[in-house]
């Protein structure tokens, strides 16, 4: 009589049992009254004017417009909106905050956690699944698993009212069906791989490049039937793509999206362009450090294994997967120390949210056995490659910096990538010989410094939501009806009173001043003006908020009476 074996490391679905009560553990501890910054503020007001309309309205819930029909003191910043017919749109899909309607209105803020946790979860499984279907272990099936779900940011952005996690997931079993096309030539599987990539985009559209290499690594794989293949697959995604592009037409007026269909119409020039690739490439895969050069010699094993991927001798493979785990330790150790020294850990992401700084295991994917022959070597990580070089050259150079964990905007490289490592690491296992009990400790405290960055990253979440929280509770208190603020964040940060009361956004004390008159001529008796510590101003402030964890947030709030 067969059993199956529920042993993490034996069993994919005992690693997957255990990622997700990882995560479920995670989600029960983490404040989600507060939300991360802007970006998914922005989705959740989006979420209440889904719900306080019934779907009928996709803009953002601003009753500034009322005094301010020129949007001349609006409160968002580019590139976060796009105005259609005089009125504030966010830039992004609606689509996850349609989803998102049904759990937030159930379950509360709670229930805007269950979206990206159920998609972390199917990532994992998807990375399990890209193993088996490259034919490996079912050791390295589990590993896969537990290396993408938490080894890797993608336990962050499954704790997150974020829509990373479902994209990634659409990704991954994707590429899997497109793997299986390769395998045994079902044209069924590729246009379901090709319609599950294209669902990715009505969640991120920036995976349109993720589908675009695809399809081009998928055509460089078959050159006997290249046309078909072509036809296949294009067919497939432009026929998934279709009810996006017709409800966004309906919602927001963009069947592209605003990012495609308006803001690609802010591009600086072909000549700025170009010059702005170094730097975008420096920010998205190298920037760990405040040195270039010294960012650049902490993620050497990296740079160089993602890029050139080298078969190793039995007698080199035996030693190099210890050494460069052990080089990507000291790496990671050193982004870390940045963190406790600074003065805000939250701020200092900004500077070190690169691709590889964060989950130092992951350097095991790229140096590989010469016996090495899987489809992750001839399929998977071309298109990694492919990926990351086109992604570099479209990314506009303002959309590569956030206050992200890890590099949220290539996240689907995770998991990928995890299967790579798993790869090899249960390749160096029987052929470690002597460097056994070295590379075998070395490996094992690299894994456990990659769980305890997720873990640390999971912790600054919380502490983040919960300074939100509690600055919206600060304000929320205060009966002032109207809000004028100097600070760009400000407006989005306080989304508890956003739909309620008119916050303007000014610049100078001369729009203060012209704001003040209107809203005294609409009948207000006074307004709250939320400022920066340093700002001098002529009033006392009523209360000052300090964000005493993560430093980050420090603002005073100052009453201005209008009379009568």
């Amino acid at each position: 009589m067969s059993t199956v074996s529920l042993h993490p490391a034996r069993s994919p679905l005992a690693a997957l049992l255990l990622v997700g009560v990882v995560y479920v553990l995670a989600a029960l501890l983490i404040e989600h009254h507060g939300l991360w910054i802007i970006d998914n503020q922005i989705k959740f007001l989006q979420v209440e004017q889904i719900l306080a309309t019934h779907g009928r309205s996709y803009a953002m819930p601003w009753p500034g417009s009322a005094l301010d029909p020129e949007l001349r003191f609006q409160p968002m910043i580019f590139p976060f909106f796009a105005v259609r017919d005089h009125t504030l749109y966010p830039a992004y899909t609606p689509i996850f905050p349609l989803l998102s309607a049904i759990p937030f209105a159930t379950f509360g803020f709670g229930g805007l956690s269950l979206l990206p946790l159920l998609g972390g979860l199917l990532s994992a499984w998807g990375a399990a699944r890209l193993a088996r279907i490259c034919a490996l272990s079912a050791s390295a099936q589990s590993l896969s698993a537990v290396l993408a779900g938490l080894l890797t940011p993608l336990w962050f952005y499954s704790e997150v009212y974020w829509e990373h996690t479902l994209a990634v997931a659409a990704c991954l079993w994707g590429v899997g069906f497109v793997l299986q096309f390769l395998q045994a030539g079902s044209w069924k599987r590729l246009a379901s791989g090709g319609a599950l990539c294209a669902t990715g985009i009505y969640l991120r559209d920036d995976l349109y490049v993720f589908c675009a290499a695809l399809a081009l690594m998928t055509f460089l794989r078959t050159p006997r039937s290249r046309l078909r293949t072509a036809a296949v697959l294009g067919a497939a995604m432009i026929g998934a793509l279709l009810p996006l592009w017709f409800f966004q037409a309906w919602a927001i007026g963009q069947p592209f999206g605003f990012h495609i269909g308006v803001h690609v119409f802010d591009f600086p020039g072909l000549g700025q362009h170009f010059a702005e690739r170094p730097a975008v490439i420096y920010r998205l895969f190298v920037r760990c450090a405040s040195n270039p050069w010294l960012s650049i010699v902490l993620l050497a094993p990296f740079l160089v294994g993602f890029l050139l991927r080298p078969r190793l001798s039995t007698e080199a493979f035996r030693w190099t997967i210890p050494g460069v785990a052990l080089w990507s330790l000291a790496g990671f150790l050193f982004v870390m120390r940045g963190y406790f020294e600074a003065e805000s850990p939250i701020l200092h992401m900004i500077q070190v949210n690169t691709l590889f700084a964060v989950s130092p295991i992951l350097v095991c994917a790229f140096w590989r056995n010469q016996e090495d022959a899987s489809l992750l070597s001839s399929f998977v990580w071309p298109l990694t490659l492919i990926y990351v070089v086109v992604y570099s050259l479209v990314s506009p150079l303002d959309a590569t910096e956030g206050v992200h964990w890890g590099n949220r905007l290539v996240l689907v490289l995770y998991p990928l990538f995890a299967v790579m490592a798993a790869e090899q690491i249960t390749h160096w296992t029987p052929r470690a010989g002597k460097a056994s009990a070295f590379g075998t400790g070395v490996l094992i405290i690299t894994a456990v410094a990659s769980l305890l960055g997720q873990a640390y990253s999971v912790w600054l979440l919380d502490r983040k939501q919960t300074v939100t929280k509690q600055l919206n509770e600060m304000v929320a208190a205060r009966p002032e009806r109207a809000i004028l603020t100097d600070l760009w964040w400000v407006p989005l940060e306080i989304y508890s009173v956003f739909p309620e009361r008119p916050i303007f956004r000014v610049r100078s004390q001369d729009q203060i001043n012209e704001l003040l008159a209107i809203l005294k001529q609409a009948g207000y008796e006074a307004c709250l003006l939320v400022t920066g510590p340093g700002r001098p101003t002529s009033l006392p402030p009523v209360a000052i908020f300090e964000d005493e964890t993560t430093h980050c947030r420090m603002v005073k709030l100052i009453r201005i009476d209008l009379g009568s």
